[in-house]
């Protein structure tokens, strides 16, 4: 209802579909069991896909890249 999306405990599988219906962007998991990771945390729709992701790649492994409105999670 906020725009806020918490998230505890979920995969990145489970975010990328949360991902893909806020900010209609495809995700593409680049390097096998990356969709396994397990996150805690929360998405904020206003604050934008990069500085979610930015806040992500800070925080644990994953990197990513964004290429003709496809996210790539490295």
């Amino acid at each position: 209802m906020e725009g806020k999306y918490y998230f505890k405990n979920s995969s990145l599988k489970e975010i990328a579909a949360v991902i893909k219906r806020l900010f209609d962007t495809n995700v593409v998991f680049n390097t096998p069991g990356t969709e396994n990771v397990i996150i805690t945390g929360v998405l904020v729709k206003k604050d934008g896909l990069m500085e979610f992701m930015d806040n992500l790649s800070k925080t644990t492994d994953v990197r990513y890249q964004l290429t003709d409105g496809v996210l790539h999670i490295l």
